[in-house]
């Protein structure tokens, strides 16, 4: 008997293991051609290669694919990122769409998980004849992010009841959201529908058991949420409506779901205050994000301070006032607090912080509170990894972080105490960092801290990989340890700028911090050679070397090596030779190298850069610039001896916005080949151009400064002119301040960069307007309003078009040392902005209209050195004008007020001071004029006395009385 239940035992394990192994021989067939069916809906051969029609080919073993071991049944597809013929390799940019055949699918009864997202997916085929056949009851998981799915996609997900996994991000879905599918996916957990353009109420009716999940960018009216009852939801857990465009009234709607702990509202439109009561009814929240979603609101104390359970609390940029309520120290299990920018005032109260020792990352940076924070506060905080104190420069908030009796019991990770003040009077480094072993991100920049480098600071702390120590008062020399074996292989941004750190760089920094992506040492004291092992740095993609004491060539190595350098800035140095060859095999957008001694040719191989900004300003270039030469949107070759005819070089100028060749020996003429559309600035002062103003200048309806002046420009000026519309127009700049030379009306700029992005920005410094005797500078807060014209020094002619009048942006208008005649327009007081008129040095006559008294801005005006006459204006700004404005004009009076006391001035005899100036009286002809009419008068005198005796004897007692009156007691003394 026993052995009859042993053979009956071993028949039914031998029948089980023989059902496994006939279990896995093989995929079904009919699931096989549905595979090979979709694969035939991509034209690539490459794509899915194992995927082959062999009918001794077993489809679980394909790539892609997973099958159950028992039952050979397809239970996970992972079909995702298939399009590979998409624009830019950006997730959800496609070239091309198709639909996704749902059919295919129906055969897998047994699947799972679906993945088919970033397969450009504009439509689903489903046919509604077999709407009760298409279920696949058993599929869990459905991924179809980076799509192009429309609202109709979720009247299919209504077919799935067991989906606990729903992904539709990055999609097209618009419109009222058709949730009334959503009811029957009783098993729910994770929906994602962000990155769509829902734009009509989102109705959420019955979410059960959601999980671990973002539903965010979903543009929803949420209006109607607070007419649903959402109690259903009794295993919600995770909910993310971030990046939308919902009120406050959300919250509200979210009170009824009771296992809700991760609630994600950031960047939405929530105005007003938030209701305490209700963030107090979401009290099991341990995450709650509203970063960038409210808008002056006063900062929810009370409701926070009932949210015990919360462990992290993100509420950045939301312009919150108020202050900080002692009560939030009961959030004891906080291990994230994020403040960042926003207007909190008054003290950080001691206890809020003291009592939350769970703190991990701590951010109270851009707010307004004042007082002193002391980092002892954090002495029972061993968990504290992270922590951002930046208050850009504000004068009422201190840092102290020197206290003899704390020692931080914490190793941070990341610390940023950055634009504030710290330990004052002595400004120390913080001595506490010389424990710290663990950094990988440090910013003690804005600080103006002073002592000697801290290279103990990198040697201490070998995982670093954002340095950034700029903007302090730093000493001393900057070295790297001697032991190469421990490289910072992590470090991809160093910057060191703006200090005054001394002697050369580290001649193996290239090897020591190999993987640098922005090394800035810019605005120091470094000199000596620039390392030739920078250029191991491959990833470098920015390099700053400007306003430092660096000498000798530019090394070659460094245009062959850093192959991925974009931006490279060497201004103001003391560089000298050639730019090495290999520059045209970078991918440089930006390059400086400006106020060196460079000198050579500008190459050729400038032609196969594509260059955003070129500075080789005030250096020693020469030569003419190659036919090929490709314009950048802003060049700046100043201050240079090239030479030649710029017109082959401009054909090649679409899309520029500022042209600077001013100061070198360019000839011709202007050409008519450059693209207007977007110039805003053009000079080509202090050349040997030549020719009448051409009209096509006219077309430069952008501009804000032409500067023509100091060249050999004839004619009259265009009276098109007028259609210069010099209006503010907001520019794609930041201010940056930079000194001048006196000849330049308009220069420069800077890039700022920040890590992993490189865009250039344009920033611009002083403008200055050369006028006679005088210099008008623009600070950079104000040219990005500023607007110039200058057509001084050249041999103009004619008479100032009354059309000037219409150029209502104007601030500065130069026409000095030309040969203009007629009389000041009267047009020109319609320059309402106007700061500065230089019209000296012509042939203007007539008198100064009074109608430019109303010119209330004008603060400089010169019109020395003409043909007027009459009186000044003296009223406005007219009587703060002193004798410079106007002398050289023989019969122009004026008064002078400058001291206090007005005096009217006769008309002056003055002369033109040994100067060329064609606007003064001819005086060597009045001279003989004068001379010859006093010897005739002379010669008629004596005619009429040598002929008429009775007037020669009148003559005669008139002198002798007149002798005898004047001469009488000394001739009486002589003789008696």
């Amino acid at each position: 008997m026993e052995l009859r239940w042993k053979k009956a035992w071993l028949l039914l394990f031998w029948t089980i293991v023989l059902c496994h192994v006939l279990g896995t021989s093989g995929c079904f067939q009919e699931q096989k051609g549905a595979l090979l069916d979709f694969k035939a809906t991509y034209s690539n051969e490459t794509l899915l290669a194992s995927w082959v029609n062999d009918p001794k080919a077993n489809c679980c073993a394909w790539e892609r694919v997973t099958c159950d071991s028992s039952s050979g049944h397809v239970i996970h597809l992972s079909l995702h990122h298939l399009h590979r013929n998409r624009d830019m390799g950006f997730y959800g940019l496609c070239s091309n769409y198709t639909h996704l055949n749902w059919f295919l699918f129906l055969s897998f009864t047994e699947l799972r998980s679906l993945r088919l997202s970033d397969n450009c997916f504009d439509g689903i085929t489903w046919k509604q004849d077999y709407k009760s056949k298409l279920t696949l009851k058993k599929l869990e998981t459905l991924d179809l992010d980076y799509n192009q799915f429309n609202e109709s996609i979720m009247e299919l997900m209504s077919t799935l009841p067991s989906l606990k996994d729903l992904t539709v991000s990055a999609n097209g879905i618009g419109g009222p959201f058709p949730m009334k599918e959503l009811p029957r996916l009783q098993n729910l957990e994770l929906l994602d529908l962000s990155y769509n353009r829902l734009g009509k109420p989102f109705i959420i009716q019955a979410f059960d058991y959601m999980t671990d999940k973002f539903v965010d960018n979903v543009h929803a009216n949420w209006s109607t949420l607070t007419t649903l009852n959402l109690a259903t939801l009794k295993n919600l857990t995770t909910l993310n409506l971030a990046n939308n465009e919902l009120d406050k009234g959300i919250l509200s709607s979210l009170v009824t779901l009771p296992a809700l702990k991760y609630l994600f509202l950031g960047y939405n439109s929530m105005e007003g205050d938030v209701d305490d009561k209700v963030l107090a009814n979401l009290s099991k929240l341990e995450v709650l994000d509203l970063e960038r979603s409210f808008t002056n609101a006063s900062f929810p104390n009370q409701g926070l301070c009932k949210m015990k359970q919360l462990q992290e609390l993100h509420l950045a940029a939301n312009n919150f006032i108020g202050t900080l309520d002692a009560c939030l120290g009961n959030l004891t299990s906080l291990r994230i607090l994020d403040l960042t920018y926003n207007s909190l005032t008054g003290r950080i109260p001691v206890p809020l912080i003291a009592r939350l020792t769970s703190l991990e990352y701590f951010s109270l940076s851009l707010n307004n509170f004042e007082g002193t924070f002391s980092l002892n506060i954090f002495a029972n905080h061993s968990k504290l990894k992270g922590l951002e104190l930046n208050f850009m420069n504000s004068k009422t908030f201190q840092v102290e972080t020197e206290n003899p009796r704390w020692i931080a019991p914490f190793q941070l990770e990341h610390l940023e105490i950055s634009h504030c003040q710290v330990n004052l009077p002595t400004k120390v480094i913080p001595t506490f960092l010389s424990y710290q072993k663990g950094l990988r991100y440090i910013d003690l920049s804005g600080n103006n801290l002073v002592g000697m480098f801290p290279n103990w600071l990198i040697a201490n702390n070998p995982q670093l990989e954002v340095v950034s120590l700029n903007d302090n008062t730093f000493t001393g020399p900057f070295k790297l340890p001697f032991d190469l074996s421990h490289r910072m292989d992590k470090m991809y941004k160093l910057d060191l700028s703006h200090n005054q750190i001394r002697g050369e760089l580290p001649n193996n920094i290239g090897f020591y911090i190999p993987h640098l992506q922005q090394f800035d040492v810019s605005s120091n004291m470094f000199d000596g050679h620039i390392p030739t092992s920078i250029g191991e740095m491959s990833s470098l993609r920015g390099l700053h070397l400007e306003n430092n004491s660096f000498s000798g060539n530019v090394p070659e190595h460094i245009f062959n090596g850093c192959i991925s350098l974009i931006d490279l800035k060497m201004d103001n140095n003391q560089l000298n030779g050639t730019l090495p060859n290999g520059i045209g095999n970078l991918r440089l957008s930006t390059l400086t190298a400006s106020s060196n001694n460079l000198e050579g040719e500008i190459t050729k191989e400038f032609c196969e850069l594509e260059l955003d900004i070129l500075d080789l300003s005030y250096n020693k270039f020469s030569g003419a610039l190659p036919a090929c030469f490709k314009m950048p949107s802003y060049l700046f070759l100043q201050g240079n001896s090239l030479t030649g005819m710029i017109t082959e070089a401009f054909t090649n100028s679409h899309g520029m916005e500022a042209i600077d060749l001013s100061d070198n020996k360019f000839t011709g003429t202007i050409p008519e080949r450059i693209n207007f559309d977007y110039l805003r600035f053009l000079l080509l002062a202090g050349n040997q151009l030549h020719g009448h103003l051409p009209n096509f200048l006219c077309q430069i309806r952008n501009v804000h400064i032409l500067d023509l002046s100091r060249n050999n420009f004839t004619g009259s000026i265009p009276s098109c002119f007028n259609k210069f519309t010099f209006e503010d127009k907001q520019l794609d700049f930041s201010p940056h301040s930079s000194n001048l030379e006196p000849s330049t009306l308009f220069s420069l700029y800077d890039v700022n960069q920040k890590i992993g992005q490189f865009k250039g920005t344009f920033e611009l410094g002083e403008v200055q307007f050369i006028t006679k005797g005088s210099s008008l500078s623009y600070k950079a807060d104000v040219i990005l309003q500023m607007s110039g014209l200058d057509l001084s020094s050249n041999q103009l002619t004619g008479e100032i078009p009354p059309q000037i009048g219409d150029l209502h942006g104007l601030h500065a208008l130069n026409l000095s040392h030309n040969r203009l005649n007629g009389a000041i327009p009267e047009s020109i007081q319609k320059l309402e902005n106007i700061e500065s008129l230089d019209l000296s040095n012509n042939n203007l006559s007539g008198q100064i209209p009074l109608q430019l008294q109303d010119l209330n801005s004008l603060s400089v005006f010169n019109v020395s050195y003409n043909n007027l006459s009459g009186k000044a204006p003296d009223k406005g700004q007219f009587g703060t004008f002193d004798e410079s404005s106007y002398k050289g004009n023989p019969y122009l009076t004026w008064s002078v007020s400058n001291r206090g006391n007005a005096t009217l001035l006769p008309p002056s005899t003055l002369l033109n001071d040994g100067k060329k100036n064609h606007s003064a009286i001819d005086f060597t002809s009045f001279y003989w004029s004068f001379v010859a009419s006093y010897v005739m008068i002379l010669i008629v005198l004596a005619t009429i006395l040598w002929i008429n005796p009775h007037w020669r004897r009148a003559w005669l007692y008139f002198v002798e009385g007149f002798l005898l009156k004047c001469f009488g007691q000394s001739l009486e003394d002589a003789f008696y």
